[in-house]
């Protein structure tokens, strides 16, 4: 059974929406279909490759209300993509710009590798950023987003990238735990990691070079000025944070590995865990999944 590929989508500057048109005959020979979920944002102001898009038949395409919050438009990506697929369909959770850069990278045979053997396995299976990958990254970036994994090394015994950019889970799987998921921003990743391990789900992990850093190809932008430019940005950070502490928060409430609670009650409710999160930070820069 071929996998099927779904990605958020937020590009009102069409950075991204050029580049996955021109991917699109690859992720057609390599996936049976795409579900993508568009911000209103992006199909008011990019209704062009929006159209071009929906022209070529392989995306399953829907739009988020302007208003819904970045976690709301996850789940409803995510709940439309199991709820219409075979329940032993595998699902590639991932991103446009992550998915297109690989495709026109160095990496493109790796990547296609992954995906085809991806289902030959138990499912979830994470792919997680190489030491490589994270080399190209900006420095801040890894810092901040480690701070999670270190956290979740620590309380559950796994080194998992709670942040991710491509998770494969099987249809079933991932309609069984969405009514778990309550995070209103993007932290609602890690909150599906969270669930999948409640849930007796063993996730295997493959650390892989084509999560490079994808902006500087997807921007256009020479790939040293542009580090340290978002390494000097306090703003960068912030965004990090933003969805790190969340997601440690959400760490810290799930039970020990022996079974004993690490917080008396402590729960993402009772945590009260909702911040404003990546849309407040990213006015008027490059995030693409605000």
């Amino acid at each position: 059974m071929r996998p099927v590929i779904v990605m958020p989508l937020h590009d009102p500057q069409g950075h991204v929406l050029s580049h996955l048109h021109r991917v699109t005959p690859m992720l057609g020979q390599a996936f049976a279909a795409g579900y993508a979920s568009l911000t209103h944002e992006t199909q008011l102001d990019q209704r062009e490759w929006v159209e071009r898009l929906a022209a070529t038949g392989f995306y399953r395409l829907s739009v988020q209300p302007a208003d819904a919050p970045l976690g709301e438009r996850f789940r409803a990506l995510y709940r439309e993509a199991a709820t219409q697929c075979d329940r032993q369909q595998p699902l590639h959770l991932c991103f446009a710009d992550r998915v297109a850069f690989a495709l026109q990278d160095a990496h493109r045979e790796m990547f296609l590798d992954d995906v085809r053997a991806s289902g030959a396995g138990p499912l979830p299976l994470l792919f997680q950023r190489s030491a490589h990958a994270w080399q190209t990254h900006p420095r801040n970036y890894y810092e901040v987003e480690h701070m999670a994994t270190r956290a979740g090394a620590l309380l559950t015994g796994r080194s998992l990238d709670w942040t991710w950019c491509h998770l494969v889970i099987g249809a079933g799987q991932l309609d069984a735990v969405l009514p778990a998921l309550a995070q209103q921003e993007i932290s609602v990743l890690g909150e599906l990691l969270l669930a999948l391990l409640r849930a007796g789900h063993d996730i295997r992990t493959r650390d892989v070079d084509w999560l490079a850093w994808e902006d500087p190809f997807i921007l256009g932008q020479p790939g040293d000025e542009l580090r340290q430019a978002r390494e000097g940005s306090v703003a960068e950070t912030r965004k990090r944070l933003a969805y790190v502490i969340p997601t440690m928060a959400l760490l810290a409430g799930l039970p020990a590995v022996n079974g004993k609670p690490l917080q008396d009650g402590a729960t993402a409710k009772s945590l009260g865990v909702h911040t404003r999160g990546c849309a407040a930070l990213c006015e008027g820069s490059d995030c693409i999944v605000k």
